[in-house]
C-alpha cells in the first residue's frame, strides 16, 4: 500500500541533508517539556467532547423519535451527524463543544491533583473526506482548552482519536462497524494531511510550554489491520515530525492491542535493522544512533471487555492488574510508558458501553455478532428502533443468573460492589504510578456511566482525593488489614464540597486583590 503522498514526497525530497538527523540537544530540549523518566503523569481524559461516544452522553442519542417507523438509530458522530443534516448537527455540537467541559473543570482537575489532560479529537475537525457526513468548527474549542491548561499548569497530549475509514471499527473512531483504514488512498492521505496539520502547529513554537505529547492514533486495531502497513504508517509519521517539521515535543504511539513487549524493538535506536525495514520508502534516511528520540508508547487496560475477565474472581483481577503493571516496568528500559487508559469500571453494565443497541457482557446479552455488519438495515427483536448498517442484536438468555440492574445506579449498588471499585482504583493508582511513567483516566464525568466517571466517583467517595489517599493499600501495594474500617469517605460527597469551595476561595481572591489594586486583571 502507498502510504505517502505526492505532497509528501515532494516536501521530503526539498529537505536539506542537514535536517535528516535529529538536533544533539533534542534530549535535552524533550526533559524541559516533560521528563518522562523521572516525573509522574497523574492524568484524566476529557472524552465524549470532540468525539462523541453513546454511553458518555447518552442523551445526544435518546433524542430522536423513538415512535417514527422509518426511524434509524444512530451509533455514532458519523450516523448522528448524517441523521440530523449539516445544519442541525452543527448546531447541537457546537452547544456541546461550547458547554459540556468548562474552565471550570479545568480548575477543578488542578485542584484535583492532575497534571496532565489528554484531548481526543478526530480528524474531521481538520480535514474531511468529500462524502463525509461530519462538522466542524472543533479547534477553536480545542485551542481554547489548551490555553485554560496552561492558565493552570496542566500539561495536555493531543490524542488523534479517529480516522479516516475507523481504525479500529469502534463507534469512538467517529464510525462503528468496518476497519477501513487502510483500505484506500485517500484515507491516508488525509490521515496525514491531518497530522501534519497537527504537527505544524501544535508539535512546537508556542506550545512547548503545554503539550507534552502528540498521540498519531487511538488503538489501531492491529489484528484487522495489515500491521506492516500500520509500522509504514507509524515510522512515515515519526519522520514528519521530526525531520519535515523539526518538532522537539514527545511522539506517542499506542500499543494497536498488541502484548507487551511487542513494539521493545521498534523505534529502537540499539535495532536499527528492524526499525529500516520500515523506513526505506523515505529517501536518503540513514537511521543513526540517536535517531529515535522522544518516543513514549501508550497502553490501555480494561478489564470488562472479555467474558475471561468478567468470570475471574475479584482477587484474581486485582493480581491481574499487579502483574500487568509489573510487566510494563519490564519494558520501561526500552520505551518509557505508561496506562493511557484505565477505569474502575468491573462491569460493562453502562448503557450503551459496548454501542448503541447492544447489551453487556456481564449478563450475556451481548455477543461480537453485534458489531457484524451488512448492506441492509436489520430490525431488532425486543427493541423498536432499527440500527445503521446491519448491527446484530443479541436476545438475553433468560436463565442467566447475572443480572445488570444493580449496576446501572449509584443508589442501587451494593456495599460490596462499592468496596471493590474503590479497591480497584486503588490499586491501579499504585501500581501504573510505581511501575510505569505514570498513568491517564478514562474519563472525567460522563452523565451516569459512574464506573468511568471521575467526577462522580470522587464524589461518592471511590475514587482517592487527594489522588494518594488509599483506604486499602499502602503506597508499596501491599494491603491494609480492616480496610473499610479507616474509611469515612464511601458514599460521601465531601471531596466534591472541598473543591467547589478551594475553587470559590481562588476567584473571590483574585476579585479582591483586582478591586484592592484598582485593577481587573481575572485570567481564567
Amino acid at each position: 500500500m502507498k502510504l505517502l503522498t505526492t505532497n509528501l514526497i515532494i516536501s521530503i525530497i526539498l529537505v536539506s541533508i542537514d535536517k535528516l538527523t535529529l538536533a544533539s540537544n533534542l534530549t535535552d530540549d524533550l526533559q524541559t517539556i516533560w521528563d518522562y523518566n523521572g516525573d509522574t503523569i497523574k492524568g484524566i481524559s476529557l472524552g465524549g467532547w470532540f468525539v462523541l461516544e453513546p454511553y458518555i452522553t447518552p442523551s445526544l442519542f435518546e433524542q430522536f423519535d423513538q415512535n417514527d417507523t422509518d426511524f434509524i438509530l444512530p451509533v455514532d458522530e458519523y450516523s448522528f451527524c448524517t441523521k440530523l443534516g449539516q445544519e442541525d448537527c452543527l448546531k447541537q455540537l457546537e452547544s456541546h463543544w461550547d458547554l459540556y467541559y468548562t474552565e471550570d473543570d479545568f480548575i477543578d482537575i488542578k485542584n484535583y491533583g492532575f497534571n496532565t489532560i489528554r484531548i481526543p479529537i478526530g480528524y474531521w475537525a481538520f480535514f474531511k473526506l468529500d462524502n463525509d457526513p461530519y462538522v466542524q468548527g472543533q479547534i477553536k474549542y480545542l485551542d481554547r482548552a489548551i490555553d485554560w491548561a496552561r492558565l493552570q499548569d496542566l500539561k495536555v497530549w493531543i490524542d488523534l482519536h479517529g480516522l479516516p475509514g475507523s481504525q479500529n471499527g469502534f463507534d469512538n473512531s467517529g464510525q462503528r462497524g468496518n476497519v477501513s483504514w487502510f483500505d484506500n488512498e485517500e484515507n491516508l492521505n488525509i490521515t496525514f494531511k491531518t497530522l501534519n496539520y497537527i504537527f505544524a502547529k501544535y508539535g512546537g513554537g508556542n506550545y512547548t510550554d503545554v503539550i507534552i505529547g502528540i498521540e498519531i492514533a487511538n488503538e489501531p486495531l492491529a489484528p484487522k489491520l495489515n500491521i506492516s502497513d500500520l509500522l509504514d504508517f507509524i515510522y512515515n509519521s515519526y519522520y514528519d515530525y521530526r525531520e519535515i517539521h523539526q518538532s522537539t515535543n514527545y511522539f506517542v504511539v499506542q500499543e494497536a492491542f498488541e502484548s507487551i513487549g511487542w513494539w521493545n524493538d521498534q523505534l529502537n535506536n540499539d535495532y536499527t535493522n528492524v526499525s529500516n525495514k520500515f523506513s526505506d520508502r523515505i529517501p536518503n534516511l540513514e537511521i543513526s544512533n540517536d535517531y529515535f528520540q522522544g518516543i513514549i508508547f501508550d497502553h490501555h487496560h480494561y478489564e470488562v471487555f472479555t467474558y475471561d475477565q468478567l468470570n475471574k474472581t475479584f482477587q484474581e483481577r486485582i493480581q491481574d492488574i499487579i502483574e500487568y503493571s509489573e510487566s510494563i516496568n519490564e519494558i520501561q528500559k526500552y520505551h518509557p510508558s505508561l496506562v493511557g487508559e484505565w477505569s474502575g469500571a468491573i462491569t460493562d453494565c453502562a448503557k450503551w458501553l459496548n454501542g448503541v443497541g447492544t447489551g453487556a457482557r456481564y449478563d450475556y446479552t451481548f455477543n461480537e455478532s453485534q458489531f457484524t455488519r451488512s448492506n441492509d438495515t436489520i430490525e431488532i427483536p425486543g427493541f423498536n428502533l432499527t440500527l445503521e448498517k446491519g448491527v446484530v442484536p443479541i436476545i438475553k438468555d433468560q436463565d442467566s443468573s447475572r443480572s445488570c440492574s444493580n449496576f446501572l445506579n449509584y443508589d442501587d449498588f451494593p456495599i460490596e460492589h462499592k468496596e471493590k471499585i474503590r479497591k480497584f482504583i486503588e490499586i491501579q493508582l499504585i501500581e501504573y504510578a510505581k511501575n510505569s511513567a505514570g498513568w491517564i483516566f478514562w474519563n472525567y464525568k460522563t452523565e451516569n456511566a459512574i464506573e468511568w466517571d471521575f467526577k462522580e466517583l470522587t464524589a461518592k467517595g471511590l475514587f482517592p482525593s487527594p489522588l494518594d489517599n488509599y483506604t486499602y493499600f499502602y503506597p508499596d501495594g501491599s494491603t491494609i488489614k480492616n480496610g473499610i474500617e479507616n474509611s469515612t469517605s464511601i458514599g460521601k460527597n465531601r471531596r466534591k464540597q472541598n473543591v467547589a469551595i478551594k475553587r470559590f476561595k481562588i476567584n473571590n481572591g483574585l476579585l479582591f486583590g483586582s478591586i484592592l489594586f484598582g485593577c481587573v486583571v481575572l485570567f481564567y
